[in-house]
Formats: structure tokens, sequence, C-alpha cells
């Protein structure tokens, strides 16, 4: 008997059934949220710098960490098929490596047309706040490597589990493969932009985010499409002054 919704990649394990509903996926969110906002107050309450504000969020990060371990304690290898926590590590980086060219060929097309339209409308380029802490933290080491351990490693770990794992996989019990991956790609990009200028930026973040949902089903596993967020968010990192001086350049 065949799943009416089967059209996922053809090459790859079609992620497992999830074992989660609604609730799940909104508390798991709410846990995101609300986790970034007492991190971020806490910090504020102790009288840390506020370039330190980035790390206070992580809180947010650790919420969803520990939400996906009750759900594994409680479900347990059904739910982990279904989140893509089966498969190994290896298998992720080989994967990982394969699809990053063609990861950042899609994203930076993307942000290019992006640009584009930016340029047609006279908008202001929007700041990005993560880049602006990390460039200020250069003579603070301590809170440079704060900031890439929370954006390198903590952020796409996080990230992956809450779009490609929880809401992809609740949607994939509902609708379509192409239908779940857009519309958890245009949230993915939605709850990254900053400013009402940004909000074009939801075209490269979402496509960032639909071609992660695609590797994770063609990989069989969510570690690749963590692997190559990390890398992203790597690169990002080592092209911030690069970024930071074009969105200077005027017409």
């Amino acid at each position: 008997m065949t799943d009416r919704h089967d059209d996922s990649p053809a090459i790859g394990i079609p992620p497992g059934r999830a074992t989660w509903g609604a609730s799940v996926v909104i508390l798991a969110f709410l846990c995101l949220v609300l986790g970034q906002v007492v991190g971020t107050t806490m910090f504020d309450a102790l009288g840390v710098d506020d370039d330190w504000g980035i790390v206070g969020a992580s809180l947010g990060f650790f919420a969803v960490f520990g939400l996906v371990a009750a759900l594994l304690r409680r479900d347990g290898p059904p739910a982990a098929e279904a989140l893509g926590l089966q498969a190994t590590w290896s298998s992720g980086l080989r994967h990982a490596v394969l699809y990053f060219l063609p990861h950042l060929v899609i994203y930076f097309g993307a942000a290019l047309i992006a640009g584009f339209i930016l340029a047609a409308l006279g908008a202001e380029e929007p700041r990005q706040a993560a880049l602006d802490h990390y460039l200020g933290s250069r003579s603070n080491l301590p809170l440079q490597a704060a900031i890439l351990v929370v954006a390198v490693i903590l952020a796409p770990i996080a990230e992956e589990l809450l779009f490609r794992g929880l809401f992809f996989g609740f949607l994939r019990k509902h609708c379509s493969f192409w239908r779940a991956a857009v519309l958890q790609g245009f949230l993915f990009g939605l709850l990254h932009v900053e400013g009402w200028s940004g909000l074009v930026f939801i075209l490269p973040l979402g496509a960032m985010g639909v071609f992660l949902a695609w590797l994770r089903v063609r990989s069989g596993s969510i570690h690749a499409a963590m692997l190559v967020h990390s890398m992203h968010n790597a690169l990002i990192l080592v092209l911030a002054p690069m970024i930071r001086e074009a969105s200077k350049v005027g017409p």
C-alpha cells in the first residue's frame, strides 16, 4: 500500500512517519522563542555587555534540545527515525561534502536576486545583528569563541531538529514533500529576517530551508542538513568583513 503523499526525491530513505502532533511542534517553537527571550533578559539583568546577547539567546536552542530528548524518551526508535537521527554521522558528512557546493549556488543565487529587488525598491540594506556582534567581538576572544560555538554548532543542530525534524516531519504527515518543504522553508526564512527591508531575504533563506529539507530526504538522515547548515554559518562568519563592507557600498 503506497502513501498518497510519497513524492519525495527518488533516491534516499523517505522520512519515517512523525510520532508527534501539532502540539509538539507549537511547543518546540515556543521553547525556542521563550528561551531566547529569557536568555537575553537574564544577561541584561546581570549587566552583561549587549554583544553577549546572542550567546544568552542560545538558551532557546537548549530548550529545543530538551524537548527533543523528552520526545525520544517517550517514543523511542520510531521518533528517532522520523527525525532522521537513525543514520551515522559519517554518512551525513559524505552527503554534506557532496552537496555543499550546490547549496551555495542556490543560496547565493537567490541572495543576488534578493539584492536586485532591494536595489530596485530603493530600500536600505537591512542590518544583520549576528554579523554586527561577531565583527564587534574581534578584539574580545572569549566572546568571539562563544559566538562561533553558537553559530556553527548550537544553532545548526537546534534549527535542523526544529525545522527539518519536528516541523517538516509533522507536515509530511499531512501534505506532499514539496508543499511541506516550501512551508517550512518559508517559516525558516521568515524567522531569520530583520526589519521590513529584510523580508526580501526570505528568498535565499527560504531556498536554503527547502534545499536542506530535500537533503534531509535525499541523504536519509538529518545529519547532512545539520553539517551543511554548520558549514554555511562558518562560511558566512569568514566572509563577514566582506559582507559588511559590501553593504556600505552605495549605488
